[in-house]
This record gives C-alpha cells, structure tokens and sequence, in this order.
C-alpha cells in the first residue's frame, strides 16, 4: 500500500517515471499478497486427515496444530486475512507517504533493506533451513532496493 499511496501522491508531470516506478511496484506488491493468500487456501482446502496426523508427529508443527486461535475459523473461515498471528488487523499507521519523492525513496529503501536483512538472518537459522521461500524472496527484494537506491 506504500508505494501506491506514493505513487498517487506524486502529481509531478517530470516525475512521472518515477509515480510509475511506483505505482509498478505497488502493483507486484499486491500480486505478492495475492500469491499468499492463494497458497494458504490452496495448502488448507481438502487436506487428508491421514497427512495432517502424520504432520502433526513433529513437535512444532503438533504444536501450531493444536493452538490454533479460534480466530482463523470463526472470523476467516481458515483463509487469508490481513492480520497479525494474533489477529490483530493491518491498518495504515505504519504507512509513509509524506509527499517528498526522495524522503519518501529513502523510506522504501529502509524498509526493503530491513526485510533483506529479515530473510538473510532467517536463512542463516537452522529452524528454518527447509524455508522453500526464500531464495525466490531474495531474488524478488533485490528490484526494489535496486530502484530506489537514489
């Protein structure tokens, strides 16, 4: 949402490809959304009983299992939903869209170098070492850091 917000804040005739470049990676920003919630529904719909209780002799899995937050059925129904882990829904507050096209490529430059760091640390842990997502993670966030590194 941030770079949409930017993108339509930046009413500049000569920085036009700049509120492109924005309103560009907003749109993949989006797709990514798309993609996760599609892969949650697709990983939750008909599930066989047998896989679940095999999943489930793995501790941390039996874990995640069996702690689920009523939450994910009763407000969900098990799909997507723009929220925390604990369910607390996504609101703007932390969105940055101040009007100024270079504070505001610096801001998106923070923030995609933050979640570079987020994955380079999560690779490197050994809990997460089956992580399938994050070589395409990190082939993805290089293209914008890559564009808005002014």
């Amino acid at each position: 949402m941030q770079y949409l917000f930017q993108g339509w804040n930046c009413r500049c005739k000569t920085k036009s490809k700049y509120r492109d470049l924005l309103l560009d990676t907003g749109t993949e920003e989006l797709a990514h959304v798309e993609m996760i919630a599609t892969m949650i529904a697709r990983l939750l719909d008909k599930a066989p009983v047998k896989e679940q209780e095999e999943a489930a002799k793995n501790p941390v899995i039996e874990a995640a299992m069996g702690g689920m937050n009523p939450q994910h059925v009763i407000v969900s129904g098990l799909g997507a939903s723009p929220t925390d882990s604990v369910g607390y829904p996504w609101n703007a507050r932390y969105t940055i869209a101040s009007g100024n096209l270079l504070a505001d490529f610096r801001a998106n430059l923070n923030a995609e170098s933050q979640g570079r760091c987020f994955i380079l640390q999560n690779k490197k842990s050994k809990r997460n070492s089956g992580f399938v997502g994050i070589s395409f993670a990190l082939v993805n966030i290089s293209f914008p850091v890559s564009a808005f590194y002014i």
